[in-house]
């Protein structure tokens, strides 16, 4: 007696409708019969059964192992503080002799002090001259603001110190006394303001110039020496 094809069957799914649940056949006929092909008939019985296909055992003794690696360093354990470390390379490429630092550095004895003329010279630009109003102390983006007076008209200008466009901050003339804030920014009202440098880097420059040749060092020596001849010259006559 030939083998009788196994029959699938499936059942539509329920619905709700009007809060109550039912059973409600899209067609006439709710059971649909299916009917296994030719070639899967010699599987009938693994079929029902459901043990057709590889055992499940197979897929775990043949699975592929994943090599696991450790995982690199933390950051955080080589490198406490990224943001220090490089603001410190920064300033060490940027002025390895330390002359800006120790001018903008609060612990510094010389520092820069609100109130003081400076004369900035710049790479592939005119110097800039003024008082000094602030220092902005920012790490490797500080800066300084200074003020000066062109055609009578008030000017300011921030400088980084740690630019390399700055090649030199020179201290021209301290101020008389020592500020008491460490923002003047009362000098741009018209009863405190300071005017302008020009004479007063015009007279440095000069003396600086005259330093390097040699002849004002000569003049002074001269000076002293004839200082002193004046002293001998009224001993001797005061002790006749």
């Amino acid at each position: 007696m030939p083998l009788r094809p196994p029959i699938a069957t499936y059942t539509r799914p329920r619905r709700c409708s009007h809060l109550r649940i039912h059973q409600k056949p899209i067609c006439a006929f709710q059971r649909r019969s299916v009917s296994l092909p030719a070639r899967l008939l010699p599987f009938a019985d693994e079929i029902r059964s459901g043990t057709l296909g590889p055992d499940p055992s197979d897929f775990r003794t043949a699975r592929k192992q994943i090599p696991i690696f450790t995982p690199p360093p933390s950051s955080r354990a080589v490198c406490t503080d990224p943001l220090g470390f490089v603001t410190s390379s920064q300033i060490a490429i940027h002025d390895p002799d330390g002359s800006k630092t120790a001018l903008v550095s609060r612990r510094s004895p010389g520092r820069l002090r609100p109130g003081d003329i400076l004369l900035v010279s710049r790479r592939n630009l005119a110097p800039v001259s003024g008082h000094l109003i602030m220092v902005r102390n920012r790490g490797i983006d500080s800066s300084i603001l200074l003020r000066n007076e062109l055609t009578r008209v008030g000017v300011e200008i921030y400088i980084k110190v740690y630019s390399p466009l700055v090649e030199k901050i020179e201290l021209v003339q301290r101020w008389k006394k020592r500020a008491r804030r460490a923002r003047i920014t009362f000098i741009r009202k018209p009863q405190h303001d300071k005017g302008t440098t020009e004479t007063i880097v015009a007279e440095y420059l000069k003396k600086k110039r005259a330093y390097a040749s040699g002849t004002l060092s000569s003049a002074i020596q001269l000076t002293r020496g004839k200082k002193k001849q004046g002293t001998r010259a009224t001993k001797t006559n005061g002790g006749r």
